[in-house]
């Protein structure tokens, strides 16, 4: 940028040095403004921030005596953290996104989805508003463009039986004894900036379509019902179990994750 002084400007000597001082202190400044001016910045894009986040909320596992009724049933949750499902899904979750992206888990404190599974008697919001305030403090600034959350999935044993199963775990017949392990698990993606919960590539009319041909995989696993736990400790403590389990999380997992890295 060029500073002239007018021409029928009478100026002496004096004056003279004090405009061309400022003059060059304006032109400093100038140049030192235009040069400290970023450009522009780009907006919170996909591309700004590459990562994906994992949050596994899984690690319960279910067993169930199943009766006739809910009232001739049995059920109760071992404690399985030592078993490193939630491990196991992100790892399943980084298969699933290729190669090239960057998967972080997330952990959180213990309890943080107790709101989620096991809401208080008092009127709770909606399960999708009151996982998306989870899901938002887990984030805190993580600031990855998505948010894959793995959560139980409740499924029906029959039509008779008003209890479901969910998530991972075994259950047994009464009448036939029959045990199965079995993973029923639920995939909810969440947009990085605005926590939006993005589109179920299952909940399609055409993935609806298709199904009424082509019927859902079956990940249910039938073993020995001896191995069917008398309790919690028995059920945590079950290495059959615990390499049972993991075994059907990773077949039904990379069975159904990868329509939700196809976009």
């Amino acid at each position: 940028m060029t500073w002239r002084i007018p021409a029928s400007a009478s100026v002496g000597g004096g004056e003279m040095v004090r405009c061309a001082a400022v003059v060059f202190g304006l032109t400093c400044l100038v140049s030192a403004t235009l040069a400290g001016v970023p450009a522009m910045a780009a907006p919170r894009s996909e591309a700004s921030r590459p990562c994906i986040g994992v949050i596994a909320a899984a690690d319960r596992f279910m067993v169930r005596k199943i009766g006739f009724t809910a009232f001739d049933s049995e059920t109760f949750v071992a404690p399985v953290e030592s078993w490193g499902l939630d491990d196991l899904i992100a790892a399943r979750v980084r298969a699933a996104a290729g190669a090239g992206v960057t998967v972080l888990r997330l952990s959180y404190p213990k309890g943080a989805f107790d709101p989620f599974y096991d809401p208080p008697s008092r009127p709770a919001p909606p399960p999708g508003r009151q996982l998306t305030e989870i899901v938002r403090r887990i984030a805190g600034s993580t600031k990855c463009r998505r948010y894959v959350v793995i959560t139980a999935s409740h499924a029906a044993y029959s039509s008779t039986n008003t209890t479901p199963i969910s998530g991972v775990g075994v259950y047994q017949a009464s009448l036939t004894k029959k045990t199965y392990l079995y993973a029923h698990l639920f995939v909810t993606v969440f947009d990085g900036d605005s926590f939006a919960i993005r589109p179920n590539p299952y909940a399609t009319f055409q993935s609806r379509l298709e199904r009424v041909f082509v019927p859902a995989k079956d990940f249910d696993r039938e073993i020995d019902r001896t191995l069917f736990p008398a309790s919690a400790a028995e059920a945590a403590n079950s290495t059959a179990l615990r390499n049972g389990a993991r075994s059907v999380v990773t077949e039904s997992l990379d069975d159904f994750l990868p329509a939700f890295f196809r976009e």
